[in-house]
């Protein structure tokens, strides 16, 4: 049913506030590290749907494995600093 569907795929978007994997972003060509909870620590934001969804392992990567963001890499570290 819809419902059951709509309640799997927001199941799918919360954010777990265990979560403490690290992971290594390439921002612009500058690697960061941080982890998952950190990115998703605003409820329904952009980041905290992209790293708890099922396409989080469908992302672009750079040749270290870390996850490829075409960002502004000053501007994403001081949201990153935000965050933390």
């Amino acid at each position: 049913s819809d419902g059951a569907r709509l309640k799997a795929e927001k199941k799918a978007f919360e954010v777990s506030t265990e979560t403490t994997d690290v992971i290594g972003l390439n921002i612009g060509g500058q690697v960061m590290m941080t982890t998952q909870s950190t990115l998703a620590r605003v409820p329904n934001s952009l980041l905290a749907k992209l790293f708890n969804s099922p396409w989080k392992d469908k992302l672009d990567r750079d040749p270290d494995g870390n996850l490829l963001l075409d960002f502004n890499p000053t501007l994403f570290h001081h949201l990153l600093e935000q965050l933390r």
